[in-house]
């Protein structure tokens, strides 16, 4: 039995009713965006029984623990945390199921690669100057740099922020010539993150 005629959990359902929800604005379909957003859930599941944490969840509490007794785990933490991520946002992130990450991932993988794919078809940008555009209008999160990212300010942030950026574009969208005119003086969406940080104001 393939994908779509499996019987789903409660938590596939309200994954799928979510995506649905925000994918049939989008696409001003909902059968569209139901269609899209089995997809995305298709995948979320796949990648989360190939990283193991299908059903894995209430992390957090361990997650800050091991932090406090692993020098190299503290480490990294350490990192996150000059990216002003707090015990709060370590909570958000890892006591969710893994699978509701990963399909946060796939959403946000797939947003990316359809800005940059109609950046070039419909504005005839080159590839270097559609992944300037996509790192410019939305944001790339990454747990380790590699040396193909984006480095300094524009180096990916910690998946633990997405959900204070979240509302914080959120709340941006209401004034989007305020918003534009913010990354006018910055070279990337992830820069402009940075730098509401650090003024306090995300």
């Amino acid at each position: 039995m393939g994908w779509f005629g499996k019987k789903r959990s409660p938590l596939e359902k309200r994954l799928l009713d979510e995506h649905s929800s925000i994918l049939a604005q989008l696409f001003g379909s909902a059968r569209e965006g139901r269609q899209v957003a089995e997809g995305y859930l298709g995948l979320a599941r796949q990648k989360a029984e190939e990283t193991g944490v299908l059903g894995v969840s209430s992390q957090g509490e361990d997650y800050l623990a091991r932090a406090a007794s692993d020098p190299e785990f503290g480490a990294r933490l350490a990192v996150k945390r000059k990216d002003g991520v707090t015990d709060e946002d370590i909570r958000w992130w890892w006591n969710m199921d893994g699978l509701e990450r990963c399909m946060m991932c796939v959403s946000d993988e797939n947003s990316r690669m359809a800005l940059f794919m109609s950046s070039k078809q419909e504005a005839g940008l080159t590839a270097q100057e559609a992944g300037a555009k996509v790192n410019r209008y939305l944001p790339l999160y990454g747990d380790m740099s590699r040396p193909t990212d984006p480095q300094g300010d524009d180096r990916p942030l910690p998946f633990e922020l997405k959900d204070r950026i979240n509302k914080w574009r959120m709340k941006k969208m209401g004034d989007p010539e305020g918003l534009s005119r913010q990354l006018d003086s910055v070279s990337s969406f992830n820069a402009l993150v940075r730098k509401e940080i650090r003024a306090g104001n995300l």
